[in-house]
């Protein structure tokens, strides 16, 4: 903390470990998690800049920390990118012949992107979403529920 009450991250001194990289992404998910989207960013960059340094774009780690900027950026208010990030990271995904649910938490994150932004594709991703999840999911998941309130958060802004 400095003398304003803020927390104050230097990540100079760290080394280029897988440590490393997931402290520096549970602090900056902390601070997304209090709403310091501008404080947290940074801190994401950096700990994805060192699992992109040490570890293959198909890496499970690689893919949380794109992921999880992409989450940053549709809750901070910065819809395009975070729709470009998903739509970068799902390519790589498909390319490296990922799990059906970590492509679908994907899709689903573009589609809460494009909805931010106003744009009908974002229903027609979200229903794509919902129509998968219902194959392999039963209907109380929470995984298809919180899909169905974004589609009515989506329709109800149709309105």
């Amino acid at each position: 903390m400095n003398s304003r009450g803020t927390l104050s991250v230097s990540t100079k001194n760290l080394s280029q470990s897988s440590s490393s990289s997931s402290a520096l992404a549970s602090i900056g998910n902390g601070m997304k998690s209090l709403g310091l989207y501008a404080e947290a960013k940074p801190i994401l960059l950096d700990a994805l800049a060192l699992r992109r340094a040490n570890l293959p774009e198909t890496h499970s780690e690689v893919w949380d920390s794109e992921f999880e900027l992409g989450r940053l950026e549709v809750e901070g208010g910065d819809g395009l990118v975070a729709v470009e990030r998903c739509r970068r990271l799902l390519a790589v995904q498909k390319k490296a012949r990922a799990d059906r649910a970590v492509l679908l938490n994907t899709r689903f994150y573009e589609g809460v992107a494009l909805i931010s932004l106003g744009l009908d594709e974002g229903g027609a991703a979200l229903k794509e979403v919902l129509a998968e999840r219902q194959r392999f999911l039963p209907r109380n998941h929470k995984d298809v529920i919180l899909v169905k309130l974004a589609l009515i958060a989506w329709l109800i802004d149709q309105a």
